[in-house]
């Protein structure tokens, strides 16, 4: 999702230009609390160590068809769901 689709989306929706500066200012409004909440989630999937160097948790895999990658995780969301489960839930029940 880009930014700019935040602007486009105020330019398209006003239908005068006193509409376009207050939709154009909500638009600017929603567009940083997006980027704030999409830096807040990267950081909840991949948080970084303080003595570690910045690292992207996104991806782009080539040369392996859709279904391939898509068994991959569910296998990986699978296990990693297992885990959590029994790490942080099955204490509190003993």
């Amino acid at each position: 999702m880009s930014i700019g689709l935040f602007a486009a989306a105020a330019t398209a929706a006003s239908s005068s230009l006193l509409d376009l500066v207050n939709r154009g200012a909500e638009s600017v409004r929603v567009s940083f609390a997006f980027c704030a909440h999409v830096g807040w989630t990267s950081n909840l999937l991949e948080s970084p160590a303080p003595e570690e160097p910045l690292l992207s948790w996104a991806y782009v895999v080539t040369g392996v068809s859709a279904e391939a990658v898509q068994t991959e995780l569910d296998a990986y969301n699978h296990e990693s769901v297992r885990l959590i489960y029994h790490q942080h839930i099955m204490p509190r029940t003993l």
